[in-house]
């Protein structure tokens, strides 16, 4: 093999190399692409379980006060009845008050049910915020990689093409090509 081939083949071994080299850059950073997207997707996802929770919390609380109202209403109830059949005037002074308190207690009791509830959805929105922020920087890191990857292969191309170029006038400086008539 002479030189003019030797150098001939150097070239374009870099210049394929170079593609080579762009190309698998784009392929890493679609795949760092992909990767964040599929992240993205999955946070979004469970965001909306987050909400969904959130919403099974209340829904959850409100039932458990409405119970307790329930049991509120028969105790009372009960405790009329207990005063009644002992004889006791019901419409009128320590047995109102009597009644009275068992209802103010039973409504404190629901309101904790109720403040319970809400702090659980409070948790979950919170959390799901969380995700979604996630999500976001999942997003970002996509469309980052992408970029990337676009910019990464325009430099390896661009590299490449230099160093080619280079190393064509040196050989050409060196003799190894021959001289082209200048026109």
């Amino acid at each position: 093999m002479g030189a003019e081939t030797l150098a001939i083949a150097s070239l374009a071994s870099t210049i394929i190399g170079t593609g080579v080299q762009a190309v698998g850059g784009m392929m890493g950073a679609d795949a760092r692409a992909s990767e964040a997207s599929y992240r993205a997707a999955i946070a979004q996802n469970n965001a909306k379980v987050s909400e969904q929770n959130a919403r099974y919390a209340e829904a959850s609380a409100a039932q458990r006060a409405e119970q307790q109202s329930m049991k509120t209403r028969a105790m009372v109830g009960e405790a009329v009845a207990a005063q009644a059949s002992n004889g006791v005037d019901v419409n009128t002074g320590s047995a109102l008050d009597v009644r009275a308190s068992i209802a103010a207690l039973g409504e404190l009791s629901g309101l904790v049910i109720r403040n319970e509830g809400a702090r659980e959805a409070s948790n979950y929105r919170t959390q799901g915020a969380g995700y979604t922020a996630s999500a976001g920087m999942y997003e970002r890191a996509a469309a980052d990689a992408e970029a990337g990857g676009a910019i990464s292969a325009a430099s390896t191309l661009l590299g490449g093409i230099t160093s080619a170029g280079n190393m064509a006038i040196k050989d050409y400086q060196a003799g190894v090509f021959p001289k082209l008539a200048m026109r």
